[in-house]
Order: C-alpha cells, then sequence, then structure tokens
C-alpha cells in the first residue's frame, strides 16, 4: 500500500471522528440547555461543548474499545480497523507476522 492511501485512509477516518464527536456533543448540549431550562440552571455552553467533545474523541480513540469502530477498505481489498476493535484482516496479519517472527528465532 502506497504512502497515500494509508494517509487518505487514516485521515479520513479520523476526520469522521472529529465530525461525529462533534455532533453527539451538541446534541449533548441541546439536552443540557433544555435541562438548563427547566430548571433554571445556568451552564457554561462552550465550556459543556468542549468537555464533551473532548471526552467522547478520548473515549473513542481508547486502544481496543467497542462502542466506536471506525473502518476502512484498502485498495487491495483488505479491511482495516482505524479506531476501535481490530478487523478480521488485521488480526489475521497479526497473526501472520508473529508467526513469522516465531518461526525465524526457532531457525537462528
Amino acid at each position: 500500500m502506497r504512502k497515500r492511501d494509508i494517509l487518505a485512509m487514516y485521515s479520513s477516518g479520523l476526520c469522521e471522528l472529529a465530525l461525529g464527536a462533534l455532533g453527539v456533543a451538541t446534541v449533548w448540549l441541546i439536552t443540557l440547555k433544555v435541562f438548563e431550562k427547566v430548571t433554571f440552571v445556568t451552564f457554561d455552553a462552550s465550556g459543556v461543548l468542549l468537555f464533551s467533545w473532548q471526552s467522547i474523541m478520548l473515549l473513542a480513540l481508547w486502544p481496543e474499545q467497542r462502542f466506536w469502530t471506525i473502518r476502512r477498505t484498502a485498495p487491495s481489498g483488505r479491511e482495516h480497523s482505524i479506531i476501535g476493535m481490530p478487523s478480521d484482516d488485521d488480526l489475521r496479519l497479526r497473526n501472520q507476522r508473529s508467526a513469522r517472527r516465531f518461526s525465524d528465532s526457532l531457525h537462528d
């Protein structure tokens, strides 16, 4: 795979994550604004939006988390997990590399 393909695949996945997290944070802010109107409690809207967005981003970037998975298909046809649980192709490739390393260490 070319560097350009890798960069395009990962940048599009991270952009999807950032925009999706911003959308979820905005929905959460709207919910809190409705709660604010009902209970007459005030919130700092920009602080709530920023904190929610950062929290969602950090949770989504946690290694092997299960609630948000973004996958892309490479030009070769293999599916790669950008964020979240590894895809079957990623696990197969990791196992092949581990087996190759193990067999190389036996020959030394």
